[in-house]
């Protein structure tokens, strides 16, 4: 996965910097001990895009769940009619803050673990404190003295925290379990009004309780020492609860089924295609019934590559430069916009290979049928087996990490390149591609151990032995009625020697041309010249003389394997491919000069 943002970052400082800060979660929200090996997971799956396959590491998806916040917010900040927020900063002060010209919301993330029975929020686990001002109310709240002092790295801001529109919230996996908390959490507007906090509300009350802090001298407590919070925070308990929230997001796979059907709602809204091509094949294909997976898949690939993004900025927590906290509004649009035609290209990419693995799989399936109804039942094993062979070679090639290996097998069967790109098609492709892989066949029929030369060549190579014999290198070219002998014959030459791997092979290879324009390219009844330059012959051998042939290329046009059809396919035939007698025929064959 790659995401362009500012700096570029080495895999092994990014894998270090998250394992660190999954070392730091750990160590402040977790009872238990985790081995590195466990972290190292969390890590993975999170570089990999696959952070659904933390499967039981329950203990960690706390960590993930505030990458998940942040997600929330850049989508909501996109796309929310009411979001006035265009920054979403990572780690600011807290774990997210919201940030517009003139209001600003702190967002801590709590998480419970998901497997667990004891599930709910009551208020003693938001105001529990242990050794100072540090319950979940505590260090929400204490935000707002702190962000006086570091407004430095907010460089635009130079209001005082008097001037803002002050809001507060924990967003967490918890549901609540108590009816004082219903009051802040059905406190959407993130204002109370006055009074509507009960004199004797827990949460408060809990704030306002003064904490007293042992004071310590040779490892005895000799005093007390009274913190209030009203001192931490002037503002007061009652002011900050007004501003309070307590916002249930769901469970971990719940809120990122939220964010991803959110973003799907989007992406079907003014989608707009860079060619119109791609519309028609993404709504006609079968491999996307409807439009919800569609959107689905290009809102999944969006998601990914905001977490991935997120990581990638915010990995170290001795970041030099703090802006790269910073999320703003019109970079992640961008970025959105980009990833959503990215992903759409993407479809239409996959679509049309497997459109061309379909019409390969269509080409075996006659080809059997071929052998099977009108080929001698001598030659039938010999011929299936060759086919066989041919078809699980790319399918092998394609799970050992190549997928668009036949992409190339036709950019090299057709155009003489190694493109990954789909081949342009038209209907006699299709027959042309099935005549091909019927050559190759019988090519590879003689040989009982064979080979594809799968690599970075131009051209298609397979290879065919018997024992300790060498290996016999073949290629084909498939002309598709466009060029004449010779002009395939030079197209191949100049391509052979433009190809590294071409000319790394020092033993003569063969080469056989097929469907070569067997016409005149200008004949004597359209030329204009034919009246005033009399022409005597047009024999295309004659040009075949000029063709600076290359040392360890010998071609063959392909009515030799014609021929060898013809006669293994006739009722009189009644060997086989493995005598070794058709076998040294064959290499005769090859060996002729034409």
């Amino acid at each position: 996965m790659e995401v362009e943002v500012q700096g570029e970052v080495h895999t092994e400082e990014l894998e270090q910097g998250l394992l660190d800060k999954v070392k730091k979660y750990c160590l402040l929200n977790q009872e238990e001990t985790l081995s590195e090996d466990v972290m190292k997971k969390v890590v993975k799956c999170l570089l990999q895009g696959n952070p659904d396959d933390l499967g039981g590491l329950t203990a960690l998806r706390g960590f993930v769940y505030q990458y998940y916040v942040a997600i929330h917010y850049m989508v909501e900040m996109l796309y929310e009619e009411n979001a006035w927020w265009t920054e979403v900063v990572f780690e600011y002060l807290d774990d997210v803050a919201l940030l517009g010209n003139d209001k600003i919301r702190f967002v801590q993330v709590k998480t419970v673990r998901e497997d667990g029975q004891d599930r709910h929020l009551i208020p003693s686990k938001l105001s529990k404190r242990e050794s100072g001002l540090d319950s979940w109310l505590d260090t929400l709240f204490l935000n707002l003295p702190h962000f006086e002092n570091r407004q430095k790295y907010i460089g635009k801001h130079d209001s005082t925290p008097k001037e803002f529109c002050v809001q507060f919230e924990i967003a967490t996996n918890a549901p609540y379990d108590n009816k004082s908390l219903k009051l802040y959490a059905e406190n959407t507007s993130y204002q109370l009004l006055e009074g509507a906090i009960p004199p004797e509300e827990s949460l408060k009350n809990s704030l306002l309780k003064v904490y007293k802090k042992p004071i310590k001298e040779e490892g005895k407590s000799v005093r007390h020492q009274d913190i209030y919070f009203n001192h931490s925070v002037k503002q007061g308990a009652e002011w900050c609860l007004e501003r309070f929230y307590l916002n249930h997001l769901g469970f971990m796979d719940n809120l990122k089924d939220k964010i991803i059907g959110r973003i799907s709602d989007y992406c079907k809204i003014n989608q707009t295609f860079h060619n119109e091509s791609i519309k028609g094949k993404l709504s006609s294909t079968k491999f996307f019934p409807g439009d919800g997976l569609l959107y689905d898949y290009v809102a999944r690939k969006i998601f990914n590559k905001l977490l991935f993004c997120i990581i990638q900025r915010t990995h170290r927590d001795d970041l030099p430069y703090k802006h790269l906290l910073v999320f703003n509004k019109n970079e992640v649009k961008d970025w959105v916009v980009d990833w959503k035609q990215g992903a759409f290209l993407e479809i239409q990419r996959d679509i049309e290979h497997t459109v061309q693995r379909e019409q390969f799989s269509n080409c075996f399936q006659e080809l059997k049928e071929e052998i099977t109804t009108s080929w001698n039942t001598v030659i039938r094993d010999d011929l299936m087996g060759a086919l066989t062979w041919i078809y699980d070679a790319l399918e092998r090639e394609a799970a050992n990490g190549n997928p668009y290996v036949y992409e190339q097998f036709l950019n090299r069967l057709f155009h003489l390149n190694n493109s990954n790109l789909p081949s342009k098609r038209t209907l006699k492709d299709t027959n042309y591609l099935q005549e091909s892989l019927k050559y190759m066949m019988v090519c590879l029929a003689f040989y009982p151990e064979r080979n594809f030369l799968f690599s970075n060549a131009q051209l298609l190579f397979k290879q065919g032995k018997q024992g300790e014999e060498a290996w016999n290198i073949f290629t084909l070219y498939c002309a598709r009625e466009k060029e004449t002998y010779a002009q395939a014959l030079r197209r191949i030459i100049d391509r052979s020697k433009d190809c590294l791997f071409t000319q790394s092979l020092k033993h003569t290879y063969y080469c056989f041309v097929t469907h070569e324009e067997k016409k005149s390219l200008v004949s004597e009844w359209s030329n204009p010249f034919s009246t005033l330059i009399p022409i005597t012959h047009n024999h295309e051998d004659s040009e075949i003389d000029i063709v600076k042939q290359s040392e360890n290329i010998k071609f063959k046009k392909v009515e030799i394997l014609d021929n060898v059809v013809t006669l293994f396919n006739s009722s009189t035939n009644k060997g086989s491919f493995r005598d070794e007698t058709y076998r040294a025929a064959w290499h005769e064959l090859l060996n002729q000069n034409m």
